[in-house]
């Protein structure tokens, strides 16, 4: 890269102006890190630095993990990309669909759907499911009946739309059905320790614990810090609960600009990264997600009403590069304490921004992942 100072001048800001308490910013292309930087505090009350190795709590960037993991399984022969998940999970065989729901009674009337839901449905999220902080309908049943949301009725035909929310849960669910083996137990076999990821893991070791950052909250415009866990939850699902560090996954993501491989270890086919990073959702598009929980998370996500889903990924649709954002064709995603990732197969580059901050999608947090996001492309130049 041309001019790294910029992206340091740029995040060294956001710590000065008090916009965030710390970062890490990496980029990489296929071969090699390009840039690596890490700002402010991973833990204010004790003024204890951040640095490149510190762990975050990831959550929906799990995401990638499980979806490389499905491929596998359909690579092998052991579940297929149009099967419907209830020949692995009975229990999602005849999915209901809501087709009326009262608030003030918390009440609802549904339907059969007229079809089953499928391995692709829940790749891409077009199965129906939706995550409580974006829907009220979903906030509302969950504290009523104590469900989670892939416990739920669906909220629309599957296929008909995409609607973010927990289906790499259910996804999870099938892999250890599957395999046989925790998803934890599965993954450590099948992806951490191929691509030698060192620090990512679902169960962090104690050692490890005053690498973790801690999580602060905007509140009326001040950061306030909640106090360093003194044990880390263990929540070990297909869509959230991995910890990993921004070095480790930016390994991950240089094996998808590789093509499914990484340092002369094959995890997935090039097919299979095809997939996962082009249109799997044809006409429809992402949506734009109120945020119905506002402490937890804000209407997300940038492109939506234009943008595409692969599987697994939000795709960048243009057409021109304006050089200074991610190209078209471009993948990403995020996760709920605001770290981000994309890679650009256009550029042959892959960039994580990790904070710790909630709410998800904050206004300020979202300006510092766009100014890294052009301060990047401006390094390249």
């Amino acid at each position: 890269m041309k001019d790294t100072l910029r992206i340091d001048s740029f995040l060294n800001a956001a710590v000065e102006r008090g916009d965030i308490p710390g970062a890490v910013a990496l980029v990489a292309d296929g071969e090699r890190t390009m840039y690596s930087g890490a700002f402010g505090l991973m833990n204010s009350a004790n003024n204890v630095e951040m640095k490149t190795d510190t762990i975050f709590e990831i959550f929906s960037m799990t995401k990638p993990f499980t979806t490389a993991a499905v491929m596998m399984l359909i690579e092998e022969g052991r579940m297929e990309l149009d099967q419907p998940i209830s020949d692995f999970l009975p229990e999602y065989a005849n999915p209901e669909v809501i087709t009326r729901f009262d608030e003030d009674t918390v009440t609802y009337e549904t339907r059969p759907a007229g079809l089953e839901i499928t391995v692709r449905h829940l790749l891409t999220h077009t199965a129906g499911f939706w995550y409580k902080f974006f829907s009220r309908i979903v906030n509302l049943l969950s504290e009523k009946t104590g469900k989670s949301a892939i416990e739920l009725p669906l909220l629309f035909e599957p296929g008909t739309r995409w609607m973010y929310g927990p289906n790499t849960r259910v996804l999870g669910k099938a892999i250890e059905k599957i395999s046989g083996a925790t998803l934890e137990g599965f993954l450590k076999e099948r992806v951490f320790d191929p691509l030698d990821l060192r620090d990512t893991c679902y169960t962090l070791p104690e050692k490890k614990y005053g690498r973790l950052a801690t999580t602060h909250r905007r509140n009326n415009g001040a950061l306030v810090e909640d106090a360093a866990s003194e044990k880390p939850s263990i929540n070990m699902l297909g869509d959230t609960g991995i910890y990993s560090t921004a070095e480790d996954y930016l390994r991950l993501l240089r094996m998808f600009l590789n093509g499914g491989e990484l340092d002369g270890k094959r995890l997935i086919s090039g097919d299979s990264v095809e997939m996962m990073t082009t249109n799997q959702i044809g006409e429809l598009v992402v949506e734009r997600l109120p945020g119905v929980i506002p402490a937890a998370a804000r209407s997300f996500p940038l492109g939506a009403g234009r943008d595409k889903f692969g599987l697994c990924f939000q795709i960048t649709v243009g057409d021109v590069h304006d050089g200074v954002h991610r190209s078209p064709g471009s993948c990403g995603w995020a996760g709920m304490k605001n770290t981000f990732f994309w890679f650009d197969p256009r550029e042959g580059i892959a960039a994580v921004l990790m904070m710790h901050v909630m709410p998800f999608y904050d206004d300020v947090c979202i300006n510092v992942l766009t100014g890294f996001e052009e301060a990047v492309y401006g390094a390249l130049r």
